[in-house]
């Protein structure tokens, strides 16, 4: 029967620990896995049983527990069947005035076919039609119990049909859409970042069958509250973020890729970097307690990117440090230095440095506490002024407009590089998203 099965698939003597999971993670599955059978214990125990099939579905799981002890639920609870209760088929969600209005209980609800649906065969309505639920058999809107642990045979939920419909059921949702109204953005093995990749990312790897997991809510809570906060700073312009949240779905087949990616010793959900192709898991559980630290985690991990940012301290330094780097052969050497008046590196600089790294620049250099002597050569008036040197220090094209934001500051990059690099198209054409 189907319970012979949900009983023998969930029994404690079958679970088997993953060698790619944590001592901590596996101990977590062999208890999730305990208290399923549990339930399907629980589950089989009321629905076997019309007397207490009938408690449940008037009084919920506080019925089974008077009833277990001796005592009258209906004595016990008073009537039930209109008030708090809202009786029958509707579990807790009846209207009306008085009655005691349901305390929680483990199965969600005063109806007992329900309770075996959200456990084992996915949400409402997919075993029938709308409306009430016979108990009879087979009506348009039935769920009949021999259905449910009859044999696999027949007509119901027997054969193919049924265990398609079972499959179907249990197919969890995805949790982040195409077009994420919060910018996290949904990646799989054929678009994940690589060294070529024109944006920094900050990845959430998951799996959509623990979506009810607590941690899994939580991780993907925060990307969600990340993504927007980066996105709004960018005026809500998604090329414009300083970096890009996606998020990876590891179940199924994809468990080995993400597992290949993240490594084995780390466990879902995870958080992790992608800088340049290269992917570093976030295990500070420091990081993780809010949006505030991981946004600031990924920044520092991009600011300290090995050769991404030069410091410039003098007009010397123009020449040595940015300007002597090996040019785009064919093109003159040019280098984009920014003049400043912080005394930290900016965030939005290095998502700016890391996103046109690959289009033909020499180098991108910086100048910070208000360097007179750098002020004075390039004739600086207010900070922050970005400049693109080309070829040498006298000849200076200066970024114009007011408009101090990512998507701006890259457009005027964008234009740079089409302006002297636009015979290298087999270049620019390997740059991806």
């Amino acid at each position: 029967s189907a319970y012979r099965k949900l009983a023998l698939k969930h029994h404690p003597d079958k679970f088997k620990p993953n060698p790619n999971y944590s001592d901590e993670k596996n101990e977590k599955l062999k208890t999730a896995h305990h208290d399923k059978f549990v339930k399907v214990s629980v589950a089989y125990d009321i629905l076997s049983d019309e007397k207490k099939r009938k408690v449940y579905d008037k009084y919920g799981q506080n019925g089974i527990d008077a009833l277990e002890k001796g005592m009258d639920p209906e004595e016990a609870f008073g009537g039930g069947g209109g008030g708090g209760f809202g009786g029958g088929f509707n579990g807790f969600q009846g209207g009306g005035g008085g009655g005691h209005h349901g305390s929680h209980h483990s199965f969600n609800g005063g109806d007992a076919f329900k309770m075996f649906e959200q456990m084992f065969g996915g949400g409402g309505g997919g075993f029938g039609g709308g409306g009430s639920r016979s108990r009879g058999g087979g009506g348009a809107g039935g769920f009949p119990f021999e259905q449910m642990f009859g044999g696999m045979g027949g007509g119901g939920m027997g054969g193919q049909q049924g265990q398609r419909r079972q499959q179907q059921q249990q197919q969890a949702p995805p949790i982040f859409k195409k077009d994420d109204p919060s910018g996290v953005v949904p990646l799989g093995k054929a678009k994940f970042p690589d060294a070529k990749s024109k944006h920094a990312w900050l990845l959430l790897f998951y799996d959509k069958d623990n979506q009810q997991d607590a941690t899994t809510q939580k991780y993907v809570s925060l990307a969600k509250q990340l993504s927007e906060v980066v996105l709004k700073k960018a005026k809500n312009a998604k090329n414009g973020m300083v970096f890009k949240v996606g998020a990876i779905d590891c179940s199924g087949e994809a468990m080995k890729f993400c597992q290949k990616k993240l490594g084995k010793n780390n466990d879902l959900p995870s958080f992790a970097t992608v800088l340049n192709g290269s992917v570093n898991a976030v295990t500070d559980t420091e990081v993780i307690k809010n949006a505030k630290s991981l946004h600031d985690h990924t920044t520092d991990a991009l600011i300290k990117l090995e050769g991404l940012i030069v410091n410039v301290n003098s007009v010397q330094h123009v020449q040595s440090r940015i300007l002597a780097s090996s040019p785009t052969p064919g093109h003159p050497s040019i280098a984009i230095l920014l003049l400043t008046d912080k005394y930290e590196t900016s965030s939005l600089y290095a998502s700016l440095a890391y996103r046109h790294r690959l289009d033909g620049f020499a180098a991108f250099g910086e100048s910070r506490a208000k360097n007179l002597e750098l002020a004075k050569k390039f004739q600086v008036k207010k900070y922050p002024q970005l400049i693109a040197l080309i070829g040498s220090e006298e000849k200076v094209e200066q970024y114009q407009s007011e408009a101090m934001d990512g998507e701006s500051l890259s457009k005027w990059l964008g234009k740079l590089s089409n302006k002297y690099f636009q015979k290298d198209t087999n270049r620019r054409s390997r740059h991806r998203r």
